[in-house]
């Protein structure tokens, strides 16, 4: 749990996605996906800020910042 904040709901949604929803508007996304593949990730700090990664040779990550308008987005393997 982020920075022990309180957790107002938990579940799965209808595309398969882990989700907890923060009281103070923080929330999350874990997508498990195949069996053997490590999961995907999104998380938002309710501020503006969030942060995806799948991980993998063909994954990626990416810092978005609303307030400011832009994405810093970075493969996993940038040769390919």
């Amino acid at each position: 749990m982020p920075n022990g904040n309180n957790i107002h709901n938990k579940g799965t949604n209808s595309q398969g996605n882990e989700y907890t929803a923060y009281e103070n508007g923080k929330y999350r996304y874990t997508n498990p996906r195949a069996e053997g593949q490590a999961p995907t990730r999104y998380f938002n700090d309710g501020k503006g800020h969030s942060f995806y990664r799948q991980p993998g040779p063909d994954g990626y990550s990416f810092h978005e910042n609303a307030n400011q308008g832009f994405r810093d987005y970075k493969p996993n393997n940038p040769k390919k």
